[in-house]
């Protein structure tokens, strides 16, 4: 029609569309954010995907095209290397939100990329058995750190709530005193925000309560985040407002 314009913009190749997808979170044609995952989900999604290209030789002339029979090759290809269900489904989520983008990006045809999402993943067999401390062994680990000093208040502490409250280190470490409340005559951790924004409430024991009073009675604190990170001899409280996740065991 006249007066309309279009672009002259060539589509991205879809080897470079890999980073796009999975770490600079630029928005897609539907003006969607493509990824919003942590860090190290961020960089396994990336790997997964590259390593998928690389397999393929995709795109390379000479090649079949990206297609689903070639994403079911693949996957036979894992399996028969004895690659677990979950490193398979792993890299086939990687390979959809490839696709999609591909596709918002005019790479591959909204066919192609609908068809190689319906590829399936590897169902799982059976049920993992999980692995958790006796009773001793949760009490000898309460017991290790030195309560005459502030660090071993603090760690005490940071473990009692790990084993009686079952937090993720990263809720661990962005737990505030607005978190511990009473509610029907017991503590609680209440409206905590975990992982993929579930929010739960948890229940906190006495002593479990007793050992974060005494940290926080030694340290001073009153507000904000609960564990913060202290001196190398654990002599007093440093500036900084909450611990990392890598000084949480």
């Amino acid at each position: 029609m006249p007066g309309l314009r279009t672009s002259t913009i060539p589509p991205a190749p879809l080897s470079q569309l890999t980073t796009g997808a999975f770490i600079n979170g630029q928005p897609s044609k539907r003006g969607k954010t493509p990824c919003n995952r942590r860090p190290a989900l961020q960089a396994a999604c990336l790997s997964a995907a590259v390593r998928f290209l690389k397999a393929n030789n995709l795109p390379q002339p000479g090649r079949p095209p990206l297609s689903k029979a070639v994403v079911q090759r693949y996957v036979s290809v894992l399996v028969a290397d004895g690659r677990s269900s979950a490193s398979v489904n792993q890299r086939l989520s990687a390979i959809r939100k490839l696709v999609r983008e591909a596709a918002d990006n005019g790479q591959l045809g909204i066919f192609e990329a609908e068809s190689i999402a319906r590829v399936k993943g590897i169902k799982k067999q059976g049920q993992r058995t999980g692995a958790w401390p006796s009773r001793a062994q949760a009490q000898e680990l309460l017991l290790a750190p030195d309560v005459s000093t502030l660090r071993g208040l603090r760690d005490r502490a940071l473990l009692a709530v790990l084993l009686v409250c079952g937090l993720r280190r990263s809720e661990l470490v962005n737990l505030t005193f607005q978190h511990v409340q009473q509610r029907e005559g017991r503590w609680v951790v209440l409206d905590l925000t975990g992982k993929h924004g579930r929010t739960r409430t948890v229940p906190m024991p006495g002593w479990c309560k007793a050992a974060l009073d005494a940290w926080i009675t030694a340290a001073g604190l009153s507000s904000r985040h609960l564990f913060r990170p202290t001196a190398p001899r654990g002599s007093k409280v440093l500036a900084r407002s909450c611990l990392s996740h890598e000084a949480v065991p």
